[in-house]
C-alpha cells in the first residue's frame, strides 16, 4: 500500500453511489470489464444490463475514450420521455427530428470549441454546417445555442453566429433523406478531423418509471430504422435495461446483423477491483487491498453472495464495514468477529421486484418466482408493517381471492382442517429460502395463533 502525498481521503468514493454524480472523477477508478472491446469500436451496439451494473458508468468511460485519439464526435442523446397524463408513443419522425437536433448541436458546439482550426481550412464546411444547422434545429432561436454563447469566447461567438446565419431560406423539410442528411453529417466529422460519430443513448430507465408499456415498441421502432445503422462512421450505442432484451432481439437493426447486443456482465475479480479501487480514494492512497479492510474470506464471501454480480451491489454491501473502518482510529483491518458483528447489525433487507416477479435479499435474487409462493410472498411483503393472520395468508395471499371467505356458504370456503396444512408447507419453504444464511437475521416470524410477519424489508 504506496500512500500519496499528502495523505488526502476522499468521502466521496462511497457516498452518491450513482455514476451520474462522480463524472468527474470516475475515470479515476473505472474498472473496464472484459467485454469492453466489444463495445469501444466504432460499430452501433446495444449494452443491455440490471439496475446497478454500470451502464451509465460504461457510458461515461465510453464518452472519454471517444475524446481520445483517434478523436470521435460524442452526442449523449436522451430519448424523448412522454409526459405522465400523456403517456404516448414519439413518432418515427419525432424521434429521429431529436436525434439529428442533438447530433447537430454538438457539432457546432466542438467546432467552436475544438476544431477553428480545421473548419478554416476547408473550403466547403461553412455551407454545411449552415445547411445541418438549418435542416436539423431552430439556429439562433435554439436554447441550446443561446446557452453556449455565455460559455465562449468573443473570437468563438463570432464563428457560432457564422454557423447560425440565415441559412434556413430555402430549406424545405423534405429536401433530403435520413441518409442523405447523415451523409453529409458524417462527411462534415471527417472534414474536421474526427474519426466519427458516436452517439449515446442513455435514460432509458426514466421511461419504465413513466411508460413501462411504451418503452419496448419505442426502442423497437428506433432500431428498426435500418438507415440509422447503414452509414458510415455514425455509430449509435444504446445502455438499456436488461427488461428490454427479448424486444431488442426482435428488431429490424439486431436481426439484420446491423446492431449488436451485449449484455454488460463483471467477473469475481473486476467487481473486487472496483471496491478496491474506491478504498483506495476513500484512504487517500495509490492501492488499497480489501483486506487492509477486514476478514477478506468473509468479505468476499458477503459481497458474492449478496452483490449480485454487479458493482452497485457490491459497493452497497460493503458500505457498512468501511464506515466501521473509518471510525477506528487504528486504521486496522476488521477482525472476522467484528466483520460479522457489522453484517448482524446491518442485514441485507429483503425486497420484491413485482414487475418481474422476483424476490430478493439485497442483490441476491431468491428464485421464488410467480404461483402461489410468489403471490404468498407479495402479500406479506405488502403488509410488512403488521402480523398477517392465518386465514387472510391463505385466502388472500396463498390463493390469489379478493377476501377471506369467513362462512360455509361461501362458494370459496374451505375448512381449516383442509388448508392449514397446505398453508404450513408454503410458508416453510418460503422460510426455507428466505432464512438460509446463518448470520442472517430471521426474515420470517410466526406468532403463535396470530399469523406471520415479515420483517427486514425494503
Amino acid at each position: 500500500m504506496t500512500n500519496l502525498e499528502p495523505f488526502l481521503p476522499i468521502s466521496d468514493a462511497f457516498d452518491v453511489l450513482r455514476a451520474e454524480h462522480e463524472r468527474d472523477w470516475l475515470h479515476l477508478v473505472y474498472v473496464q470489464p472484459q467485454m469492453v472491446g466489444r463495445i469501444g469500436g466504432d460499430r452501433s451496439i446495444v449494452v443491455v444490463g440490471g439496475n446497478g451494473v454500470g451502464k451509465t458508468s460504461a457510458r461515461l468511460w465510453l464518452a472519454r475514450l471517444g475524446k481520445l485519439p483517434p478523436q470521435r464526435l460524442v452526442v449523449d442523446w436522451i430519448l424523448p420521455q412522454p409526459e405522465p397524463r400523456e403517456q404516448s408513443l414519439q413518432t418515427l419522425d419525432m424521434l429521429l427530428a431529436d436525434l439529428l437536433r442533438a447530433c447537430v448541436r454538438e457539432l457546432v458546439r466542438v467546432i467552436c470549441v475544438d476544431r477553428q482550426k480545421h473548419f478554416a481550412a476547408s473550403s466547403w464546411l461553412l455551407d454545411s454546417v449552415v445547411w445541418l444547422v438549418a435542416r436539423c434545429t431552430t439556429g439562433a432561436h435554439d436554447l441550446f445555442f443561446r446557452q453556449l454563447r455565455r460559455s465562449l469566447a468573443p473570437e468563438q461567438t463570432t464563428l457560432l453566429d457564422e454557423l447560425l446565419q440565415d441559412g434556413d431560406k430555402g430549406v424545405s423539410t423534405f429536401d433530403a433523406s435520413l441518409s442523405d442528411i447523415l451523409s453529409e453529417f458524417s462527411s462534415t466529422t471527417i472534414e474536421l478531423g474526427l474519426r466519427g460519430t458516436w452517439v449515446l443513448l442513455d435514460g432509458l430507465e426514466g421511461w419504465q418509471d413513466v411508460a413501462t408499456d411504451l418503452l419496448d415498441e419505442q426502442v423497437r421502432i428506433l432500431l428498426s430504422t435500418l438507415s440509422l445503422f447503414e452509414t458510415p462512421g455514425f455509430a449509435i450505442k444504446v445502455f438499456a435495461p436488461d427488461t428490454l432484451e427479448n424486444s431488442l432481439l426482435e428488431s429490424g437493426a439486431v436481426i439484420s446483423r446491423r446492431i449488436d447486443v451485449v449484455p454488460l456482465r463483471w467477473q469475481s475479480t473486476e467487481l473486487q477491483e472496483i471496491v478496491e479501487r474506491r478504498l483506495a480514494r476513500l484512504m487517500g492512497v495509490a492501492a488499497f487491498s480489501l483486506g487492509g479492510l477486514g476478514d477478506v474470506e468473509f468479505l468476499l464471501d458477503r459481497l458474492s453472495t449478496y452483490g449480485g454480480e454487479r458493482p452497485l451491489g457490491w459497493l452497497q454491501m460493503l458500505r457498512p464495514f468501511v464506515d466501521d473502518y473509518m471510525l477506528n482510529t487504528a486504521r486496522e483491518p476488521l477482525s472476522k468477529d467484528r466483520c460479522q458483528e457489522v453484517w448482524r447489525s446491518h442485514p441485507p433487507r429483503l425486497y420484491i421486484d413485482s414487475a418481474r416477479q422476483r424476490v430478493y435479499l439485497a442483490f441476491r435474487d431468491l428464485g421464488i418466482e410467480g404461483g402461489n409462493m410468489f403471490r404468498l410472498m407479495q402479500y406479506l411483503y405488502e403488509n410488512r408493517q403488521r402480523v398477517c393472520a392465518w386465514d387472510e395468508l391463505y385466502y388472500i395471499g396463498y390463493r390469489g381471492y379478493e377476501y377471506v371467505a369467513s362462512h360455509p356458504d361461501d362458494d370459496r370456503y374451505e375448512y381449516p382442517k383442509n388448508w392449514k396444512h397446505t398453508l404450513e408447507m408454503a410458508i416453510s419453504r418460503l422460510r426455507k429460502a428466505i432464512n438460509c444464511d446463518p448470520y442472517n437475521p430471521p426474515y420470517l416470524v410466526t406468532e403463535r395463533q396470530r399469523g406471520v410477519r415479515l420483517q427486514y424489508v425494503t
